[in-house]
């Protein structure tokens, strides 16, 4: 009998011995809002892709994080993981452009510039009025998609000098894809670790605009047919 075309990816991701660990970071879509608490750690993508191949996960996803923080924990995190004389595989997956921090004196840490969206019903206006601001003065698309890829190729650099497998993915659209000016950027980075997944239509369930148990599930399978394509075993 012919295996099913993923099932026989499972079969060969799950032959691994040589990763310690499987890092991930992202925003909301990585940590698994919307997912009840007591199951999100294991039913989100991340936890169903540990599972598969048999690797403890470390999650430093956070909601609304930007790729300032991703950029951020990752460097720090596999940094970390590498003095430990660990080897991770790692799926980053990266959040929208415009997304900013800012380290914040008095706190002592960075936090974002925009705050959390609010419950469905409350102070909806008055967060539509601060978001018309913040595209108008904080935001620009140029320097955000000059800065968003900037990270894509800091970090890709960064984990091929210590050759640490990796995936780049987005689950929504939110990694630029203009041509111009910026082609030259594209060029730097490996078209195979890049923007590898686009489920948002196919993986939400409203109104609270995140993935649910399907939409996770969708997720993982398909990012391990793509680890598969980089021969991670």
């Amino acid at each position: 009998m012919q295996l099913q075309p993923v099932v026989a990816v499972l079969v060969s991701v799950c032959n691994m011995t040589k990763y310690d660990c499987l890092y991930v970071t992202g925003c909301s879509f990585t940590y698994g809002d919307g997912l009840d608490e007591a199951i999100r750690p294991s039913k989100n993508w991340a936890g169903l892709i540990g599972d598969k191949l048999n690797l403890p996960v470390i999650n430093d996803a956070k909601g609304g994080g930007g790729n300032d923080r991703i950029f951020r924990t990752a460097m720090t995190s596999i940094s970390k993981l590498i003095s430990e004389n660990k080897n991770p595989l790692v799926i980053i997956c990266w959040s929208a452009r415009h997304r900013r921090e800012i380290f914040d004196v008095q706190k002592n840490d960075y936090r974002p510039l925009l705050p959390p969206h609010p419950a469905p019903g409350k102070k909806l206006e008055q967060r539509n009025e601060f978001d018309e601001m913040y595209f108008k003065y904080h935001s620009d698309d140029g320097d955000d998609i000059v800065k968003t890829v900037s990270y894509k190729i800091g970090l890709q650099s960064f984990l091929k000098q210590y050759n640490i497998k990796h995936l780049y993915t987005s689950v929504w659209g939110l990694v630029p894809i203009y041509n111009q000016p910026y082609h030259h950027f594209f060029e730097k980075i490996d078209i195979t670790n890049f923007n590898l997944v686009d489920l948002y239509p196919k993986s939400m369930e409203l109104p609270c605009l995140h993935p649910n148990l399907d939409g996770h599930k969708t997720i993982a399978d398909r990012l391990l047919q793509e680890l598969d394509k980089i021969n991670i075993e």
